[in-house]
């Protein structure tokens, strides 16, 4: 036992390991970055358009001993499901269905109890829709954009698109809503380059893997296409 003479209290080890332990949980916290998750259905033909299901989260990620032992629990901003339709080759959205979201297991399945009518399309499976919203960005079909969760000054944001904070989809908006000029573009893409330059072994391989995808959208914007 061990006597804390200031509090008067006496404690076991195993008590001190449980207070320990607990005040540095408490110290914990989670992403300031918000993330992307969705599932999309295959799609159905209504009416003479090809729609599908689509359940949308945004969440923020544990971080730190929160992480522990199992990933910890993300915290929720936004969770709903989508009547996605196709418009011209470009998902919109036709419906968002009111009460609890459709779980993202049961996405593939739920069809017929959310909406009823309608036959499979043809071409329009799991991956090709699921496809189609990871290419462009779920916030650029219309859902809701991480960045409506967050409070940072655009320089920050930028700064975060360069060292590659946050999620694919979290990047792809920053580029979407805040690089409206090809030679702010172009600057991004050097700024990029003069990061890279500083890092080397893993970081570089993981960085120039992981920053391929942010350099083409920037090359897009700058009219640098090859």
């Amino acid at each position: 036992m061990w006597y804390n003479k200031v509090m008067g209290m006496r404690w076991s080890f195993p008590g001190i390991i449980f207070l320990m332990t607990a005040m540095h949980l408490s110290a914990g916290g989670v992403s300031e970055e918000v993330h992307t998750s969705f599932k999309a259905g295959p799609g159905y033909e209504v009416d003479g358009d090809t729609c599908f299901l689509l359940t949308y989260h945004l969440y923020k990620v544990p971080e730190g001993v929160r992480r522990f032992p199992d990933g910890g629990i993300s915290k929720t901003v936004f969770l709903g499901t989508y009547l996605m339709k196709l418009d011209n080759g470009a998902a919109v959205i036709e419906k968002e269905f009111p009460g609890d979201p459709v779980p993202m297991n049961r996405v593939p399945y739920a069809w017929k109890e959310t909406v009823g009518s309608g036959v499979k399309a043809d071409g329009y499976d799991m991956n090709v829709t699921n496809r189609l919203l990871r290419s462009v960005g779920p916030a650029a079909c219309g859902l809701p954009s991480p960045l409506d969760y967050m409070d940072k000054k655009s320089s920050l944001y930028l700064r975060d698109l360069v060292s590659l904070k946050g999620d694919l989809q979290y990047r792809k908006e920053i580029i979407r809503t805040m690089v409206p000029t090809s030679s702010e573009a172009e600057d991004l893409l050097d700024q990029m380059d003069s990061y890279e330059k500083r890092l080397d072994g893993l970081e570089l391989t993981e960085y120039r893997i992981f920053a391929e995808v942010s350099r083409q959208a920037l090359k897009e914007k700058a009219g640098m296409e090859e």
